[in-house]
């Protein structure tokens, strides 16, 4: 995803972190462990949205669970 986040960061998030709507991914920064939001481009979501399809009934995306 294209949002300036670090790859730890993107790959401690979860489920329900992504907004779509708004074009934003929350993820806990690294240094100070606070939530932010951050921008990601359109296309990140289209990828994510394909993803998720292909797996969809072999894992669970509930809010809370893993995203990736």
């Amino acid at each position: 995803m294209s949002s300036g986040a670090r790859a730890a960061e993107l790959l401690g998030s979860a489920a329900g972190d992504p907004d779509p709507a708004r074009q934003v991914i929350s993820v806990v920064r690294k240094g100070s462990r606070a939530i932010q939001e951050l921008p990601a481009c359109p296309d990140a979501f289209v990828y994510l949205a394909l993803y998720q399809h292909r797996l969809q009934g072999k894992v669970t995306f509930g809010a809370d669970d893993p995203l990736w």
